[in-house]
């Protein structure tokens, strides 16, 4: 119980230290880059993120509940069974990429570093949701500091302020990361002794569960990306860099809460879904502590916005500030609503998961598309907190049986 508690205080720490990296690191890219080359690099990110969310077509969702409810005998098995299918979904979205993203860079060496360090990215997040699912929410996050965070102060000391530098530096902390992260997998198997033949998980079973979360994590995860790309539309690129910057920094406190709660939280629901009300109990809790997190974070970020917009000396910014607050507000729905989630998740109802995120992703979309055509742009920011909204309701209201 003591090194359960000492792991968790531990994992929060550095779960801390990476949240305040990424905000030294926007801190940075805003001050010392053009302001183009800092829209590009955030069109950059959001496409890495929405790539490590469905380039491995949501497999782990499978792989990880099994895994979590200990139903293997041989983890190694079932690793090697996981990385097979991943490289045909890999293969898959390559083909996709170009298509939804568009051309992100045409220089050879630039695109050879984007490439790599989204493989890498990929990869990495797999690894780590094995970790957390393997009970290793430490080492998760000491991967997740290694190859998102560490390396920002080489940015400050070498003065790194082109976009090709920052991916390489990326790129080799990604591979660090990488390495860390399969080296503590590995520990956690035992090779000793015998070898048992590969098992093969039921492949249908697994493509049955995945593409359902493909599918959510389309919806879901593309809430938090397009709305990047579609504000990109905007001629007035103040608004788009002061949009990016606000959304990067309101996505800060879902480390903390990441690490507070939902590494924690599938694994433990799992122990204790057999027992109703002491699933809804570790549920409420959890809300309240992300509604606490979200509150704090929310007041402190406010009260010193002026001062990190000063630092900047982006007076455009200063208009814009309000941003801040909406997308605070929809991070702190997505949070709950992904809280919720989880509850269903670990009671096997994937089918209503599918069904309330399908419905918010149309949502989303009408509601773009009617900002798009009406040149609206500005609605956007409004349309997220508005869709993170309503798909919280949805789970709110049907937490108990969403069968009833």
């Amino acid at each position: 119980m003591i090194l359960r508690s000492r792991n968790r205080a531990g994992n929060l720490l550095v779960r801390v230290f990476t949240g305040g990296l990424r905000l030294l690191l926007l801190l940075y890219l805003a001050k010392y880059l053009d302001q183009s080359d800092f829209i590009d690099f955030g069109i950059i990110q959001a496409s890495i993120l929405f790539s490590t969310s469905v380039a491995t077509g949501e497999l782990h969702n499978y792989t990880s509940r099994l895994c979590m409810e200990r139903k293997w005998s041989n983890v190694q098995s079932s690793l090697i069974s996981h990385v097979r299918i991943i490289f045909v979904f890999l293969g898959l979205w390559l083909c996709l990429h170009k298509l939804i993203f568009g051309s992100i860079y045409t220089h050879s060496y630039s695109l050879m570093l984007y490439f790599f360090v989204f493989f890498l990215e990929i990869f990495n997040q797999e690894l780590s949701r094995f970790l957390v699912a393997m009970d290793q929410q430490f080492s998760s996050s000491v991967a997740i500091f290694i190859r998102s965070s560490i390396w920002v102060p080489l940015l400050y000391l070498f003065n790194l302020t082109k976009i090709d530098d920052i991916l390489l530096v990326w790129f080799l902390f990604s591979t660090a990361s990488f390495l860390y992260g399969l080296r503590r997998i590995l520990k956690c198997m035992d090779f000793r002794g015998r070898y048992e033949k590969i098992r093969y998980f039921s492949i249908r079973d697994a493509l049955a569960t995945s593409s359902k979360y493909l599918v959510i994590s389309v919806a879901v995860t593309g809430i938090a990306t397009y709305d990047k790309i579609l504000v990109n539309l905007i001629t007035d690129k103040n608004i788009v860099a002061s949009y990016f910057f606000f959304a990067t920094l309101s996505s800060i406190p879902m480390t903390i809460v990441v690490s507070m709660l939902l590494s924690y939280l599938k694994p433990h629901m799992m122990r204790v879904k057999e027992n109703i009300d002491m699933l809804d109990k570790v549920l409420k809790i959890n809300i309240a502590i992300t509604m606490l997190v979200y509150l704090i974070l929310s007041i402190v970020g406010f009260i010193s916005l002026d001062y990190l917009l000063i630092y900047l000396e982006n007076e455009y910014m200063i208009d814009y500030k309000f941003l801040f607050l909406i997308l605070m507000i929809s991070g702190l729905f997505n949070a709950m609503a992904m809280i919720y989630q989880s509850k269903l998740y670990v009671l096997y109802h994937d089918n209503f998961i599918l069904k309330i995120n399908v419905i918010i992703g149309f949502i989303f979309i009408l509601a773009s598309l009617s900002a798009y055509f009406t040149d609206q742009y500005f609605w956007f920011v409004y349309i997220v907190a508005f869709t993170q909204l309503v798909r919280f309701l949805c789970f709110f209201f049907c937490r108990s049986n969403p069968f009833s």
